[in-house]
Formats: C-alpha cells, structure tokens, sequence
C-alpha cells in the first residue's frame, strides 16, 4: 500500500488537483476536472483510517472522532502544502486533499500586484482580500 506522502506525490506529478480517499476504490486524482483512478489496489477500511491518521495530530484525532468531520491543513517538505476534509463515509474514514497551489511548477511565485490592485489601493483605505487559484501549490521550505 502506498504512503499519503507518497499519493500525494502522485497528485503533484500529474497536474492534479485533489486526492480522493475512500474505501472500497483506488486512490483517486482529479485532473482538470476528472476523477481518475489511481492504478492501485481497492483501499480498505483499515487503509483509509491508517492513511488519513498518519498526518493527524493526537488532537485532530481526538476532534475528528467526536465530530465524525474536520478540516486542517498540512505540509510535506519539499513537496507542498495540503487542505485536507475528512469525514465518515458510510462508517469509514474517507478524505479529500487539495493542494494549496499547484500552476504545473511548484514553488512558481503568484504575482500580487496588478495594474486593478493598484489602483484599487490608491484610494481610501478598505478592505482588499486576495486569493490564489485553487489549482497551485506552495512549497514548503
């Protein structure tokens, strides 16, 4: 069986988006769009719970078994960083990672300011929020 670490390596290497866990079928990657399965074996129970638990704190542990749901965010050095959503699935554990941000290079930088930012801030102070396309990774250092 592979390793999360090791999934999600896969995840990174074909331009994917999120890692789907679940039991009773493969590891799945959506890439552009489409769930794609993994050419792994079917995942078991124990596989899921094992898989998904290797990354959790004693805490996240503690939450996420009085909650049956929780949602924490995770690095791998050297790879990138992770949104993780685990829940119950049909009384096993399932999850799904995304990647924080993944443009085909990890590491590429996000240029902030543009031409509407700027002008945007040459006005009266506001409140300006910014985000990252969903489909981008950032290393972790």
């Amino acid at each position: 069986m592979a390793t999360l670490p090791e999934l999600l390596k896969m995840l990174v290497e074909n331009n994917g988006s999120d890692l789907h866990i679940a039991t009773q079928t493969p590891p799945q990657i959506r890439v552009h769009g489409h769930l794609q399965r993994l050419q792994l074996p079917e995942l078991t129970p124990a596989e899921t719970k094992n898989l998904v638990y290797s990354v959790l704190t004693d805490s996240q542990k503690k939450r996420f078994e009085e909650s049956l749901e929780l949602d924490f965010s995770f690095g791998i050095m050297g790879l990138a960083r992770f949104r993780c959503n685990v829940f119950n699935q049909r009384g096993a554990v399932g999850a799904v990672e995304r990647g924080v941000v993944l443009d085909g290079h990890v590491g590429t930088k996000v240029p902030l300011a543009t031409a509407g930012t700027q002008r945007f801030s040459s006005h009266r102070p506001r409140l300006l929020l910014t985000s990252e396309p969903k489909r981008c990774f950032h290393p972790v250092r």
